[in-house]
């Protein structure tokens, strides 16, 4: 997807590093039934019926020495803290725009290919829910989110983690995770995991998808 602007994405984080709180450590247990979409407040979620971006049978984690190795380093972390040095050890591979790189508009990479290539915003989330999906987190309380992002008006892509109640949001942005609508300008489109893809706000959802 294209990438937003430096500064642009430098006041948005900043605001996010702001409103982020601290979660009490806990380890982590799906609350919700496998193959049930995230819930957000004030949007409907109801199954989509568009072919998922991403084929999640592709999804081989073990197949990534990096995913191995970010998990080993890792996994003696509480959960809260996985989540945050998952998101802060995968950011540092570089972006890359998939025009440049596969010659197309948008292409969502495997693990193996983004820590090998570079990758832009839903590559990164693939690559962290393959990580946290080795370290034991349920991947059916873990999501690739699409959104519109309201300030410059770009569609985005971040993972969503349900732990104790709350979406923790895992963004190629920042190193900080934080809970889903303590940033007012994402708005979910749709979602998908290795149990289906879901939608979250109509002609919106369907106009993100498009992108």
């Amino acid at each position: 997807m294209p990438r937003r602007s430096v500064p642009a994405r430098a006041c948005l984080w900043a605001a996010a590093f702001v409103v982020c709180s601290t979660l009490v450590q806990a380890a982590p247990r799906p609350s919700g039934p496998v193959g049930a979409g995230p819930r957000f407040v004030g949007y409907v979620t109801e199954p989509g019926d568009q072919r998922p971006r991403f084929d999640f049978a592709a999804l081989d984690g073990d197949g990534a020495p990096e995913v191995r190795a970010i998990a080993g380093a890792v996994a003696h972390l509480p959960a809260r803290a996985q989540l945050q040095a998952v998101n802060a050890r995968v950011n540092r591979v570089p972006w890359r725009d998939d025009r440049e790189t596969y010659g197309v508009e948008d292409h969502w990479a495997t693990p193996q290919e983004f820590f090998r290539k570079g990758g832009d915003c839903e590559d990164y989330a693939i690559a962290k829910y393959a990580v946290l999906e080795r370290l034991g987190w349920p991947p059916s309380r873990m999501w690739i989110v699409v959104m519109r992002e309201t300030v410059i008006s770009s569609v985005h892509a971040v993972l969503m983690v349900e732990h104790d109640g709350r979406l923790w949001t895992l963004d190629n942005l920042g190193e900080r995770v934080f809970v889903h609508g303590q940033l007012d300008w994402y708005r979910p489109g749709y979602s998908l995991n290795r149990f289906g893809l879901w939608s979250h706000g109509g002609s919106i959802a369907l106009a993100a998808y498009r992108r």
